[in-house]
């Protein structure tokens, strides 16, 4: 077989020209140069188009681990307001309500008062009160008010701060709903209260309307939500 530079010397001898011998080496040498630049450049293509899937992997990869961990976090938050508002919801609608049982304590002897009074959340002082009182039923009454409004506050307070700290895991429009029932149900224990000590029963009336007219509609819409999210249909 004929080298290259055989056939250079060829075309020179045989009036070939600079013209021939260009293209023998374009021919013979371009060809391969070009192939090797096209290659090199396919590779560093390769590369480049490697090395940005990996960096947009990194990324989707990133971005669904935050939005796992968010939904996670929601799904806790969620079940846990919900659990709370609903014991903050019991004890209010009972304090407000016009419609209150009470045991009948006025007619106990003394062996079933002391029983009955050592079940219960009052204090020594309170328990001693009740035993002397002339009117057992009512002064119990009087005083148990004030133990169940203590304990609605205290449990509303927890809800509302739990809501408060938790409210930047929760989508705008639930955080606004878990917000706006709290104050709903703050503002009825206080109409009850300031009712109770002007003993004015229109007050507790109005505190009790309020709290059902205001309150029901919304916890509906709450729980629909609620119910979409942890359900995944939202």
């Amino acid at each position: 077989m004929q080298t290259v530079g055989d056939i250079l010397v060829g075309l020179l001898v045989y009036g070939g020209g600079p013209t021939a011998v260009a293209y023998v080496v374009f021919r013979f040498l371009g060809e391969k140069w070009i192939e090797s630049k096209f290659a090199a450049q396919l590779e560093s293509e390769r590369h480049k188009h490697a090395k940005e899937l990996q960096e947009l992997k990194n990324k989707l990869d990133s971005e669904f681990s935050r939005i796992v961990k968010l939904q996670d976090r929601e799904f806790t938050v969620l079940t846990e307001a919900w659990d709370l508002l609903q014991d903050a919801l019991d004890e209010v609608r009972a304090l407000v309500s016009i419609v209150s049982q009470y045991p009948d304590i006025s007619h106990l002897n003394a062996e079933r008062l002391n029983e009955f009074l050592s079940d219960s959340r009052f204090s020594e002082v309170h328990k001693e009160e009740i035993r002397n009182a002339t009117d057992r039923n009512k002064h119990y009454q009087q005083l148990i008010f004030w133990y169940d409004l203590h304990d609605a506050k205290k449990t509303c307070l927890k809800y509302r701060s739990y809501i408060n700290k938790n409210s930047i895991f929760l989508r705008s429009e639930l955080s606004d709903s878990f917000q706006k029932i709290n104050g709903i149900m703050w503002d009825a224990l206080l109409s009850r209260e300031i009712g109770e000590e002007a003993n004015d029963r229109k007050l507790w009336i109005e505190a009790s309307r309020e709290m059902r007219e205001q309150s029901v509609p919304l916890q509906g819409e709450l729980h629909t939500k609620v119910r979409e999210l942890l359900r995944g249909e939202a």
